[in-house]
């Protein structure tokens, strides 16, 4: 385990020689940044073979007896997570560090305290959502073997491939990592949640559960909980109990029974949520981000369908079919497609 650099308050602690000592604490603003010099020196000193300074190599000596530096490895493999939670998070990219020049001693600590267990999960996610080839390139790019992070010149020389077709294949499976990340109730969660999150990131937390919590002093709050409770004596009427039969027995024979069923009564397209077209679970979450969710939002769409993440020619072909099955004979239009 890494000791952390919070846990040394007093450059003294480490018992580095007074000439070392006086050299460091002139070009260091504080103890910390003592401490990343030191393992910025260190990852140098391992990976490029910079040669080190006498008062340096004595710092990365004393720090590697302190338990305050790990092996070069276990950092570059943070740094290949790293670099793929920073593609799939576009709107988190900024909170990881991807770079040694970058590398704070918090980030540090994070990347050396990976484990095989959150590598084997990340694996797991991405092989249970990605195809097999998809995922052996992932995992060759981003470092998440043995062998280390390989360039697409590499992976394309492994499996018979132009360097190109590595890259688009690479590029087709962040794509589809983004896309899953983002469906409803899953954004920030689909890889698993290895690091901690940064000290700015806790703070606009804390501060917004305050904001919510002082915004449920206001009445209409009180007056909402009061409603509640009003509408839950309702919902005990026999007339709610009867609704709810109902709509079970409604729900055995349009969703659990294994028949198609189209639709003739006079629903109106605005009215038909797209998930009732038929379609694969894909393809309406595929929609559904791109926030189309009902039949006239298809209706309505200028743009073409191909720009939208996840759709394909084989989904446009199963819309199209659907659309006409449902009465829709003269979709797509041709300025839809423009």
């Amino acid at each position: 385990m890494v000791r952390r650099a919070a846990s040394i308050k007093a450059i003294t602690e480490l018992g580095v020689l007074s000439p070392t000592r006086a050299y460091f604490l002139k070009n260091s603003s504080s103890i910390d940044d003592l401490i990343r010099k030191g393992r910025i020196l260190a990852f140098q000193q391992d990976i490029s073979g910079r040669k080190l300074k006498k008062a340096e190599s004595e710092l990365v000596s004393y720090l590697r007896e302190a338990g305050f530096i790990h092996p070069s490895e276990d950092l570059i493999l943070g740094f290949n997570v790293g670099r793929l939670y920073r593609r799939v998070y576009d709107s988190f990219r900024d909170c990881f560090v991807t770079e040694i020049q970058d590398i704070t001693n918090e980030w540090y600590e994070h990347f050396v305290a990976l484990s095989l267990a959150d590598i084997q999960s990340i694996k797991s996610v991405l092989s249970s959502n990605l195809s097999v080839q998809r995922y052996q390139v992932l995992i060759l790019r981003y470092g998440l073997t043995e062998r280390g992070a390989k360039s697409f010149a590499e992976i394309g020389k492994e499996f018979g491939w132009s360097q190109n077709r590595a890259m688009n294949v690479e590029e087709d499976a962040i794509d589809r990592l983004k896309h899953l990340s983002c469906q409803t109730g899953r954004e920030g969660k689909f890889l698993p949640p290895i690091f901690e999150a940064p000290g700015w990131i806790k703070e606009a937390i804390y501060k917004i559960e305050g904001d919510i919590d002082a915004l449920h002093l206001d009445p209409i709050f009180e007056k909402e909980r009061k409603l509640y409770l009003e509408l839950d004596e309702l919902h005990k009427d026999p007339a709610f109990r009867k609704e709810r039969r109902l709509y079970g027995d409604l729900k055995k024979y349009t969703e659990i029974a294994p028949f198609r069923i189209r639709e003739d009564h006079d629903r109106t397209a605005d009215e038909l949520p797209i998930k009732d077209l038929g379609l694969s679970g894909y393809i309406v979450r595929s929609l559904s981000c791109a926030g189309i969710h009902t039949v006239q939002d298809l209706l309505d769409l200028r743009i073409d369908l191909k720009t939208i993440p996840g759709i394909g020619q084989g989904a446009i072909e199963a819309l199209t079919e659907k659309m006409h099955a449902f009465g829709y004979i003269d979709w797509p239009k041709s300025d839809s497609q423009e």
